[in-house]
């Protein structure tokens, strides 16, 4: 529905809020957003600091700082207007990011003896299991992690440049622009709006359906197999799963997941500093470098991060995640609503 709205309108959802909403609203929605990336980078960059102190035992804050600064590598290839080669160059980039997270996993499998596949098979399928325990629970933030409030809004920016390349390819007449060469006034062809939207939604499948579940799949079965009944796990943070994982089945698949951990944390760190540009562009149409409003995001996020690591230190950081996590999934809920809204007045 995302990938919908921005190829049909060619706007993406922080503009269709901009548009149809009075600033009132506008305001309380974008600060509300706002608040969102915040709660999704906190949960980034935290954990990427973790795993940075984990594999060159680096302090905390310096590793706050560092996660925050070296996303702007790749950042620097992203130009949402420009043309789809520099998009697919930034996608290439996360992706390694995230193909770095899925070798990691696959090969602390690989080190995870006793997997009995016919009971993991059978976990695929639906069953009462799931409501006992502390199972539902569980469910819901495997759900909350791969839905995230961001993604809202970047599913229906990410539609644009592509279906407005394939009317720069197509169908120039419909392409106004000024005396610089940026578009102005554009509605997108109907041949743009099928041609986008079916690359869209097969790479959404494919990826939901592959790294996805894969990854997702992968944590639950090495923490199934060589974490079920350690009390130093259930009752631990990352620093101590670190730890068990060490001991009970080898040094390198402690290291793999502090690697996973970086990468993963480095890839969605990347995605919500583009978000935060998205929804800063969109609510309040900022005329400001890229590069100004990327350090501006940036910037939000990080001051409270700095905070965190420096009021909690170690022993603070898992309780911070974990309320991040459940800031998350208020702003899911609340978000997805705000979607629908915005979406039924463009339908």
């Amino acid at each position: 529905m995302a990938c919908k709205l921005g190829s049909v309108t060619g706007k993406d959802l922080a503009q269709n809020c901009r548009e149809h909403f009075p600033n009132w609203i506008r305001w309380a929605l974008y600060v509300l957003s706002e608040l969102a990336i915040i709660s999704t980078d906190l949960a980034e960059i935290i954990g990427g600091a973790i795993a940075l102190n984990l594999l060159f035992n680096l302090n905390i804050i310096a590793g706050v700082v560092i996660t925050a600064f070296d996303v702007f590598i790749i950042l620097l290839l992203y130009k949402p207007n420009g043309s789809m080669r520099g998009i697919r160059w930034f996608e290439f980039g996360v992706s390694m990011l995230v193909l770095g997270v899925v070798i990691c996993f696959a090969v602390e499998l690989s080190k995870t003896p006793n997997i009995d596949g016919v009971a993991v098979m059978a976990g695929f399928v639906p069953s009462a299991v799931v409501f006992s325990g502390e199972g539902i629970f569980a469910a819901l933030g495997i759900l909350g992690a791969t839905i995230m409030p961001h993604a809202l809004f970047l599913g229906s920016h990410l539609a644009l440049p592509r279906v407005r390349e394939f009317d720069r390819q197509y169908h120039p007449e419909r392409i106004e622009k000024d005396d610089d060469g940026a578009v102005f006034r554009w509605e997108p062809s109907i041949a743009a709006i099928r041609a986008t939207l079916s690359y869209s939604i097969t790479e959404l499948v494919v990826s939901l359906s592959t790294f996805a579940m894969f990854v997702n799949s992968a944590i639950l079965i090495v923490a199934g197999t060589a974490l079920y009944g350690s009390t130093t796990a259930q009752d631990g943070d990352l620093f101590s799963i670190y730890t068990v994982l060490s001991t009970t089945l080898a040094p390198a698949a402690a290291t793999l997941f502090a690697l996973a951990l970086l990468f993963s944390g480095q890839s969605s760190s990347i995605i919500a500093t583009i978000v935060g540009q998205i929804i800063c562009e969109g609510f309040f149409n900022w005329n400001v470098r890229p590069w100004v409003r990327r350090g501006i995001t940036r910037l939000i996020a990080l001051i409270p991060c700095v905070i965190v690591a420096s009021a909690i230190g170690k022993s603070g950081l898992s309780m911070a995640l974990n309320i991040s996590q459940v800031l998350l999934r208020c702003w899911t809920i609340w978000l997805t609503l705000r979607f629908h809204l915005v979406f039924c007045c463009r339908s």
